[in-house]
């Protein structure tokens, strides 16, 4: 048995692999997530409910994670 805890780290994490044995189910995935991403985004109203620093930086940063709940659009 493997153990992962000490065969490999989180920041070597290559999402869906890479080179010949690239995932063949990856553009799958990644379109799985955009139309999810898009439901919440369209059929949710977010507020953020607890939350630390927010740094508006090329992207959206929380350092110390933040909190929503999700409301469903009526």
């Amino acid at each position: 048995m493997i153990d992962v805890e000490t065969t490999s780290g989180s920041k070597n994490f290559i999402a869906f692999g890479g080179g010949s044995r690239f995932c063949v189910g990856a553009d799958m995935a990644k379109v799985h997530m955009a139309v999810f991403l898009h439901c919440l985004v369209t059929e949710y109203r977010w507020t953020i409910i607890k939350g630390g620093e927010i740094i508006r930086a090329p992207g959206l940063m929380f350092p110390n994670g933040v909190h929503v709940q999700l409301t469903k659009n009526k």
